[in-house]
């Protein structure tokens, strides 16, 4: 299928010279031409001088920003969205890690995915699409299994706003969006606990998310990710009931973020919520001053859980 339509990839870094290269590399196969904004978070290490030695060499249009303050992954992200937005051509915005490999099909996928659902729900519909990952070692060799297997996730649970305030289903460095979506999100709160998953908030309440099962990416895990597969097996929950009250601890730790959060997207977005998501986000922010067999009762009846049997069981026990 032939696609006309100026594609904006953005790409935050911070000290990634040891893949960045390569990563670049996979960006220059690309099927289809984009403009790459490049934003570096402050690095300490040799990533700025690759940077500026790739905008002297590629073809591809490229800009690199100047500003280096060290923001974090989020709002570096949200300054090249930002930036990529003034040109009011851009339809499409890829988000990209600094440590991955993509497959050269990997933007022509997206951007077609997202095409054919704006022939059926129109332009005016934000919509977001993501992918399955293929995990890789620090070397780039597959580990044998996907994102979506290690994390055991079910995507289609990530199209339900009342399981996606619990656990997100998308992973940042496979998502594109479509120019509703990226000028609905103006910025993200400091509340929110990525911006990928804040995105795909906004797309589930209001908008379309598509789904691909295929992985278009390798997916690094390494000890230099942001956020890496750490999927719940019996052998992680044993560990970590060893030590039982730093588990119960740090659940319950995220699930005061993920209650911020969603308190922060209803206060944001309430305007454009129906009366029955308003209803629903409010029995999750408020459900933490509840006592557990009404927190229970509030869980059953919205479908407040997390997917995967082992985080279901820390769900009704801790949430």
């Amino acid at each position: 299928m032939g696609v006309k339509r100026l594609i904006a990839v953005l790409l935050s870094t911070y000290n990634g010279e040891k893949y960045l290269k390569e990563q670049l590399d996979t960006l220059e196969a690309q099927t289809l031409n984009f403009t790459l904004y490049i934003r570096d978070d402050g690095s300490k290490d040799n990533t700025f001088e690759i940077l500026k030695q790739f905008t002297q060499e590629t073809k591809r249009k490229v800009f690199l920003l100047h500003s280096r303050k060290n923001l974090g992954v989020i709002f570096s992200f949200m300054r090249l969205l930002r930036f990529a937005k003034r040109n009011l051509e851009n339809e499409i915005f890829l988000f990209s890690d600094q440590d991955d490999l993509w497959m050269p099909d990997k933007i022509e996928t997206a951007v077609n995915k997202i095409k054919l659902k704006e022939e059926g729900a129109g332009k005016g519909k934000p919509i977001l699409y993501h992918s399955d990952l293929t995990l890789v070692n620090g070397l780039g060799k597959p580990k044998g299994t996907t994102f979506w297997q290690e994390m055991d996730l079910d995507p289609k649970l990530g199209k339900k706003l009342h399981r996606m305030i619990c656990q997100p289903t998308i992973t940042g460095c496979t998502v594109a969006i479509n120019r509703k979506l990226a000028e609905s999100v103006h910025t993200v709160p400091k509340k929110a606990k990525m911006h990928d998953w804040w995105l795909g908030l906004y797309a589930c309440a209001f908008g379309e998310i598509i789904s691909d099962p295929i992985p278009k990416i390798h997916y690094r895990i390494h000890d230099g990710n942001v956020i890496g597969a750490t999927g719940l097996s019996f052998q992680k929950v044993f560990k970590h009931l060893k030590k039982f009250t730093g588990y119960i601890y740090a659940w319950k730790r995220e699930n005061e973020e993920r209650v911020l959060q969603a308190q922060a997207f209803e206060e944001t977005f309430r305007q454009l919520l129906t009366q029955s998501q308003i209803e629903m986000l409010s029995a999750f922010i408020n459900s933490p001053k509840k006592s557990f067999f009404v927190r229970k009762m509030i869980q059953f009846r919205y479908g407040f859980w997390q997917h995967s049997f082992y985080r279901k069981v820390s769900s009704f026990l801790f949430f």
